[in-house]
């Protein structure tokens, strides 16, 4: 199992906390928010960090990736093979690498705390950040089979589900036309598909990671070329786009081959809307199992994307900071 208890995490989190004096946190503050939309894209079953964005090359056989580690066009950054279209404009990409949670390891928790960044307590539930960011008008939802799939509190009331078998391809004409946020679930369900959750588990969890290997190259085409499009069309330094999985995935291999549910530390891409691509924001430990430096705090990505869009995060997710280093 990883080296790194609790004990050390928080040593290293109080260590960072203590290390963002005053004028560092001033500085990270002065950027201004430029984003006008907003494109989220959930990597529905929680992607295992360790097979894709931080790859661990020098870890015990347990624990690194079958998959080869490559170079991109930032030198420094390394991610897994399945993205080489992704490496080519890391330039254009940021990867947060310590995000992580304390609630429950399950996959509502994590849906919840990225979107709302809140957990649902009771009858009470929270905007999701769509909602907050246009109220006047529901944040569209795009999926598989266009229907609303995946529950973000008890059950998802808001959002106009818009069927299409090509989201990423009609997303920037619908940003375009004045829609402001833009919800893309990568899949409606992690039952009786093949998706991230890489249990192994036979049955409705059947999954593997060798399925990544499909899903990989579809996400790295889809996804480089949202991102290329947004560009060429002039429209990608106002269109905040983040890429998050609701979890990451256990360092260590279970006995078939998965990984199973983990929340200690996963990896989420940010890029466009004013963020700073070509970085790396935090850091996991070397079994990939819990932050190492700048943890980020899953409400923190919600507080990013309102940040990013000109909205006072505070008012809504109150004492949680958006992750300021991402921007210019």
């Amino acid at each position: 199992m990883p080296t790194t208890d609790r004990r050390d995490f928080l040593r290293v989190t109080t260590a960072t906390a203590a290390a963002l004096t005053l004028p560092v946190l001033s500085t990270l503050r002065a950027a201004a928010p430029r984003a006008k939309a907003c494109i989220l894209i959930n990597m529905i079953g929680g992607p295992s960090q360790i097979d894709t964005f931080d790859p661990k090359p020098t870890a015990p056989t347990s624990i690194r990736s079958e998959f080869q580690t490559i170079r991109t066009a930032v030198p420094g950054i390394h991610i897994s093979e399945m993205f080489p279209r992704m490496a080519s404009i890391m330039d254009k990409i940021a990867i947060v690498r310590s995000v992580h949670h304390d609630a429950m390891p399950i996959h509502e928790t994590g849906l919840q705390l990225l979107q709302t960044g809140h957990l649902a307590r009771g009858a009470t539930e929270f905007q999701h950040v769509g909602s907050i960011i246009d109220s006047q008008r529901p944040f569209m939802v795009m999926n598989p089979l266009g229907q609303l799939g995946v529950s973000v509190s008890h059950a998802q009331g808001s959002g106009t589900p818009i069927p299409s078998p090509s989201s990423y391809t009609v997303a920037p004409d619908y940003i375009d036309r004045g829609v402001r946020c833009i919800v893309i679930n990568q899949f409606a369900s992690v039952y009786d598909m093949t998706t991230w959750d890489c249990h192994a588990s036979r049955g409705s969890l059947s999954s593997t990671l060798t399925d990544y290997i499909s899903i990989g190259h579809e996400f790295d085409f889809q996804f480089t070329k949202l991102i290329t499009t947004l560009d060429e069309r002039g429209m990608l330094d106002e269109t905040l786009i983040v890429a998050m999985g609701e979890m990451g995935r256990t360092p260590v291999r279970n006995d078939r081959g998965g990984r199973d549910r983990w929340t200690g530390v996963w990896s989420i891409l940010f890029a466009g809307g004013g963020v700073n691509g070509g970085q790396v924001v935090g850091s996991s430990d070397a079994d990939g199992a819990y932050p190492k430096d700048r943890p980020i705090d899953a409400r923190m990505v919600p507080a990013t994307i309102l940040h990013a869009m000109g909205i006072d995060s505070q008012s809504h997710i109150p004492s949680v900071q958006p992750i300021h280093e991402l921007f210019r």
